[in-house]
């Protein structure tokens, strides 16, 4: 995933947030109300010229008084956004076309179900984001249906049932909560970290500055005039983004098309067409897709649990308990339009990155993704301009898109071997094997292994029963219980307030023996207290010790 128009400390903002919930994407059935704290980076809003009727009748569904915005502030960063993110409508079809789609029909495909999914998630959701397809995402989707030989019959089977699947995780509050409790976050940085080695790798090798090596397994290729044009992109983009020029990969891609254009004189046949979209139908081997379709799934979720939340916090939405208001209704229109797309022969539909770029701006509402969505639905009509697109133009981005991605190493704690050793293992198997289910399952072994000579696997145990209330129901526990050490046995015992108040009171504290044989007698029977009580109160459960 990429931004546009951030700066570094703007990037970290979306992808280096600690895990303060058990979910980054949690369920929240209303509208994102304001016990949340105003962000104040925002600029001062000025008081709106529009009609009071206007106002009137888009704020119980937009909330703009409630989120202190305005509409014309939310039109001024809806374009925002559509011009931030326009470069996937180029980028990701020329990456489909590697691997036997026709680039028009994908972009066509690509634009419609971008427009249909942000404009859905805007009253769905009430959230500005983006619904476009991450062009990591896009790239992971070409490489490995080159390296399996599936046909683009197969890969569009893989996408509607990867988003059936993500749909359905969506459906099921507690199943999401599960799936994102059990993805440590030294996992999700490395993942990302090597997603992003794999896009700028196959941004290098569309202009050969990349090759098979006669001796080794990369070389460097000749400096070819197409080359030195794509560097020379790499070079603006990373100029715009230092000085925070609003649609810098947008300025990046014009100039090295327009340049490449002039050199190789190689123009559009024609500015605009008639929408023409292929639907996939036909007959393919299921069991040749079943790993994709677990590879795409988990991507997917790893993706959306650092967008929503790394953008939410950004727009200053996220709830105090960490979760991304209607996180639920998100994931289900991923997962939806992503069936659709697939459908057409489009690429995964996701969250894009660049709805970054309309949030620092501003955006607080589902109606600048209301307004991007239907600006994409205007360039389904351009798509002969998009298809016209060099990789000269294409390549510096993916390039810049494994920079940005590259900043995730610093979530990783490198001085601490049982996180250090198996995120290492990710990050490098995942660009080494062109496989993120390979890399991902090589370092959850790791990690997993350590946690257990380690003795980590104990606290985390620990941590699992005492939330366990909130990854079912999505709320923590209305008990009072604590869970405090025994300084004996370090093992966790389960004490209510009055019991507390009372030990307080005798001096006891929980923690001391009146005498040295009862302490052995409490040590010698360490089995009988590990066994748990289930305490069911107010609908919640209570995990105890003995």
């Amino acid at each position: 995933a990429s931004t546009n128009s951030l700066n570094k400390d703007d990037y970290s903002s979306i992808y280096h947030h600690k895990e303060t919930s058990m979910s980054s994407i949690d369920i929240e059935t209303e509208h994102p109300n304001d016990n949340h704290p105003p962000d104040h980076h925002h600029e001062a809003i000025s008081p709106t010229k529009m009609p009071k009727w206007l106002c009137d009748l888009l704020e119980p569904v937009f909330k703009m008084r409630k989120r202190k915005t305005t509409i014309e502030q939310e039109l001024y960063c809806g374009l925002i956004q559509f011009i931030s993110c326009l470069y996937v409508l180029p980028v990701v079809p020329f990456q489909m076309k590697r691997v036997g789609y026709i680039e028009a029909s994908t972009i066509v495909a690509t634009s419609a179900t971008c427009s249909l999914g942000s404009m859905i998630a805007a009253f769905l959701t009430d959230m500005p984001f983006i619904i476009a397809p991450p062009t990591s995402v896009s790239i992971f989707l070409a490489v490995s249906m080159q390296q399996s030989g599936l046909r683009p019959l197969e890969g569009n089977a893989a996408v509607m049932i990867s988003g059936a699947g993500l749909a359905l995780v969506g459906a099921i509050p507690p199943l999401s909560r599960l799936v994102t409790k059990f993805i440590p976050d030294c996992i999700q940085a490395s993942t990302a970290v090597g997603i992003g080695l794999i896009t700028a790798l196959a941004g290098a090798t569309e202009i050969h500055l990349v090759v098979h090596g006669k001796y080794t397994i990369l070389d460097m290729g000749v400096i070819s005039p197409e080359v030195v044009v794509a560097i020379c992109s790499l070079i603006l983009v990373a100029a715009c983004l230092h000085y925070h020029i609003k649609g810098a990969f947008c300025c990046g891609l014009f100039f090295g098309t327009f340049v490449w254009w002039l050199i190789s004189n190689e123009w559009p046949e024609a500015l605009a067409a008639a929408p023409e979209a292929i639907t996939s139908t036909g007959e393919y081997d299921h069991n040749r897709i079943v790993l994709l379709v677990f590879n795409l799934l988990f991507l997917y979720i790893l993706t959306l649990n650092g967008l929503a939340r790394g953008c939410s916090d950004l727009a200053g939405l996220t709830k105090k308990n960490g979760a991304v208001p209607r996180g639920n209704w998100l994931l289900v229109v991923c997962g939806l339009t992503t069936m659709l797309s697939g459908y057409f022969s489009g690429p995964p539909i996701l969250i894009s990155p660049e709805s970054a770029a309309g949030i620092k701006a501003g955006a607080k509402t589902g109606l600048s993704t209301l307004v991007c969505g239907i600006l994409f639905g205007l360039a389904t009509f351009f798509s002969p301009i998009f298809a016209a697109v060099p990789a000269a133009g294409t390549a510096p981005l993916l390039i810049m898109v494994g920079v940005l991605m590259f900043s995730n190493v610093k979530r990783i704690d490198w001085t601490d071997m049982k996180v250090a050793v198996p995120a290492y293992c990710v990050l490098f198997f995942i660009p080494f094997t062109y496989s993120i289910l390979r890399g991902v399952a090589f370092g959850y072994i790791i990690y997993i292994a350590l946690i257990l000579f380690t003795g980590e696997y104990i606290s985390f145990t620990e941590d699992f029963i005492y939330n366990f209330n909130e990854l079912i129901y999505g709320k923590k526990s209305d008990s009072k219980s604590k869970l405090i050490k025994s300084k004996s046995t370090r093992l966790p015992i389960a004490f209510n307030d009055e019991t507390l108040k009372n030990e307080s009171e005798n001096g006891t504290e929980g923690s001391e023996y009146e005498s040295e044989s009862e302490k052995q007698a409490d040590n010698s029977n360490v089995f009988t207290k590990v066994l748990g009580l289930l305490d069911m109160k107010e609908g919640g459960v209570t995990v105890g010790l003995h």
